[in-house]
């Protein structure tokens, strides 16, 4: 387990957007990170994409995939990690023109660490590294064939008309 400080386009997000789950999330986060309110940003859970390939091209059903998967790793040379949660945190800190703070999480034992930490937070809810990266696999599956980074997918939810008026002026503005 490694603390990272990362820029949003070396970020997989979640394929689950539209819509916007939380907009009061967002803004919260949003309103931590432009007043650099670190006790209350838990960072973002991260696994490398080397160390969940493996486990991902296992199963035969994700094979469709890892082809689209492999074409966008290919246009996107600087991604490294899958998140595995914090999709509002991440947003929201691309928003406020800050790095993703993240968590690298390797094996069992960074689960084992991590979980006390997290009290009553809802990511992070397996119990095996394995687990971790069979979550965000079954994310995908619900979803088309798509893949984007954290700031390919806040710059849709700008263009789609998702984020407040306040928060965009302040993106556009710095």
């Amino acid at each position: 387990m490694k603390l990272v400080s990362v820029n949003p386009e070396e970020i997989i997000g979640l394929n689950d957007y539209p819509p916007l789950h939380s907009p009061e999330s967002l803004k919260k986060y949003f309103r931590f990170f432009i007043n650099n309110d670190d006790k209350h940003i838990f960072s973002v859970p991260l696994i490398t994409i080397s160390s969940a390939l493996p486990i991902l091209q296992e199963d035969p059903k994700f094979s469709p995939y890892i082809k689209v998967l492999q074409k966008f790793l290919s246009e996107h040379k600087g991604v490294n990690y899958f998140q595995s949660g914090g999709k509002h945190r991440s947003s929201a800190a691309y928003l406020a023109r800050k790095k993703v703070p993240g968590i690298v999480i390797e094996n069992d034992e960074d689960i084992k660490k991590i979980k006390p930490l997290l009290g009553d937070d809802k990511f992070l809810t397996e119990d095996s590294f394995e687990g971790v990266i069979l979550g965000i696999k079954g994310s995908f599956l619900k979803h088309d064939r798509k893949f984007w980074t954290v700031k390919e997918k806040t710059e849709a939810m700008i263009a789609n008309g998702n984020i407040p008026k306040d928060i965009v002026d302040y993106f556009r503005s710095s």
